[in-house]
Parts: C-alpha cells; sequence; structure tokens
C-alpha cells in the first residue's frame, strides 16, 4: 500500500479578506504558524516525495514544511489551483458577480459538462489535470505528501469517490459537501497490486490542537 498526504497551503491574505484567488496571495503569520503545524505533523509520517503546486502560497507553505521535515520540495503545475476566470480575481467570494457565474457554472453541471464562463478552468479542463496527476503520481516510488490548494483537493477526492467515473451532474451533488481547511490533511491510499485507490482521511486537522 502506498499513501498520498494531501495538504492545503497555510491561510493568505486573500483567502483572509475572502477574495477569489490568482496565483499572487502570500501567506499570513497564522498561515505561516499553520505550515509550521502540519510541517511538525508530517514530520512524523514516513514519505519519500514532497511536492508542491507552483503558486506563491504553496510554495511558501513548502519552504515552511522543508526545513521541518528535511526533505526538498519539487515543484509541479499539475496541482495547482483550479483557476476561476480572471475577471473575478480580487473580487469579493461574496460579490454579485461571482455569485452570478458559481450560479451559472453550478447550473450547467446538469446540461453541458463543457460550459465555461469565459478563460477559466472548465470541469472538463479540471478533470483532465486530475487524470494527469494521478498518473504522475503512478510515476512515482513511495508515499508522497503533496502541498495543493482546497478546490483542487475536493476533486481529487471526488474522483477517487466515484472510482475516476465523477461526472458532472454526480459533482454538483458532492461539491458543497467537501470543504477543506488551511492545511487541512487528507489521505489517500492506493493499493499497489491492483492499483485501486480509496479515502483514508478528509481534511483532518488535529494538529491545530498543537497550538
Amino acid at each position: 500500500m502506498r499513501r498520498v498526504y494531501l495538504v492545503r497551503h497555510g491561510q493568505t491574505n486573500y483567502n483572509e479578506e475572502g477574495l477569489v484567488q490568482d496565483d499572487s496571495s502570500v501567506l499570513t503569520d497564522l498561515g505561516k504558524k499553520q505550515a509550521a503545524l502540519i510541517g511538525n505533523r508530517l514530520s512524523k509520517i514516513e514519505f519519500e516525495h514532497l511536492v508542491a503546486s507552483d503558486y506563491i502560497r504553496t510554495q511558501e507553505t513548502a519552504k515552511i514544511v522543508e526545513g521541518i521535515v528535511e526533505k526538498k520540495a519539487t515543484f509541479n503545475p499539475l496541482f495547482r489551483e483550479v483557476r476561476r476566470p480572471s475577471r473575478l480575481f480580487h473580487t469579493l467570494h461574496t460579490g454579485s458577480d461571482y455569485k452570478e457565474f458559481l450560479k451559472s457554472e453550478i447550473a450547467s453541471f446538469e446540461v453541458d459538462e463543457d460550459w465555461r464562463d469565459s478563460d477559466e478552468e472548465n470541469f472538463m479542463d479540471v478533470q483532465k489535470r486530475v487524470t494527469e496527476a494521478f498518473e504522475f503520481l503512478n510515476t512515482l516510488q513511495g508515499d508522497v505528501a503533496i502541498i495543493t490548494h482546497g478546490h483542487f483537493i475536493r476533486k481529487l477526492v471526488a474522483t477517487v469517490a466515484t472510482n475516476f467515473n465523477l461526472t458532472a451532474p454526480i459533482w454538483k451533488n458532492m461539491y458543497s459537501a467537501l470543504w477543506t481547511t488551511n492545511t487541512g490533511l487528507t489521505v489517500l491510499q492506493q493499493n499497489e497490486e491492483n492499483g485501486h485507490w480509496k479515502i483514508v482521511t478528509f481534511n483532518d486537522h488535529a494538529h491545530f490542537a498543537d497550538n
């Protein structure tokens, strides 16, 4: 059995302000503290590879974790956050424009898996990247810790939960139940004999008790 430890990055300035993120947000002081806490937790787990998204917030989280687990991170764009329309970057999640986008996106899940608003990643784009991410993981030997993003973790988990048969209508019924905490820990396990994956833990943040 091999395990993949998925970690959401620490809190960012845009998380704190409730803004739609691009790749430019940075960790807050709390986010840096969260990164140290998950680093301490990962130091008690044996794994061979430390991988992170190449966005600033995941690189910053990884740099803190690196110093604790004494492993060098590699940065991989496959584990970036799901891209939202650039016209909405730095706007409030509670704003009318973002709410209207979400309403249209959710409605599209029942009728058109390839719907898109503008320049964002749509459902099909993200699922293609999810497939490529699992293919990448299959090239690695041993357990892996990955510092990535909340929405992308949710898509990885939903894909495993549906045995790699996630469709847009199924995602419509799942997405609101899958939420991740900054530096929450999600664990997937693969049976290397038959290739099957399962969910072991979702969004565990017991390490906050060490705070």
